[in-house]
């Protein structure tokens, strides 16, 4: 779900509290772009894309068959 304040838009995920690493992968002066082939395919971490489709996990988008923006990781 997202928040709309002022016009500007926030994603705001709820965790399961095992999960305890987090960080951002694509910065503003070094952007991560994947392809779906070239998604990474682990089931312990959570990636969060940003696709021409919305925000979407790695899985939603190997499914869908897009690549995007790498934006996030949590494990």
């Amino acid at each position: 779900s997202h928040i709309e304040i002022n016009s500007m838009k926030f994603l705001h995920i709820i965790l399961n509290p095992s999960y305890t690493h987090y960080k951002r992968l694509s910065k503003p002066g070094k952007r991560w772009y994947l392809r779906a082939s070239a998604l990474p395919r682990n089931k312990h971490e959570i990636i969060i894309l940003s696709t021409s489709r919305g925000l979407m996990s790695v899985k939603e988008a190997v499914l869908a068959r897009i690549g995007g923006e790498m934006i996030m990781e949590v494990r």
